[in-house]
């Protein structure tokens, strides 16, 4: 956590805001919370949590939480204790065919492949 911390600590002012929802997301990635409890976090309106979000990171608030998760299966499928819904599970996605569709995207190939 303490890593957490240290690049948080590097948020420009206009972004300190965005710091309790970028811990929450970091912390507890595997939740399925929706934008509007990261917007109260953060005293700030759904929209204009979503566009400072944006601003701040490139992504959208739930593509960060999704990619944070893809690195989870990841790491997940390549130790080779999980089999692909396990991973998928396990890293908090419900709908296995939106995870392989969200993994093949983001490395390029299905989650099979990590798979050994």
């Amino acid at each position: 956590l303490w890593r957490i911390d240290e690049s948080f600590a590097k948020i420009p002012k206009k972004y300190k805001k965005l710091q309790p929802a970028l811990s929450e997301i970091v912390e507890f990635w595997n939740e399925n919370q929706k934008i509007s409890y990261y917007a109260d976090l953060c005293s700030m309106s759904e929209s204009n949590f979503r566009r400072l979000f944006r601003e701040y990171m490139g992504i959208s608030p739930i593509d960060y939480r999704n990619n944070i998760r893809l690195t989870h299966a990841k790491n997940k499928l390549q130790s080779g204790e999980y089999n692909v819904s396990e991973a998928a599970y396990e890293s908090g996605f419900t709908n296995l065919s939106f995870f392989i569709r969200l993994y093949k995207e983001k490395y390029g190939h299905t989650p099979k492949k990590e798979y050994n």
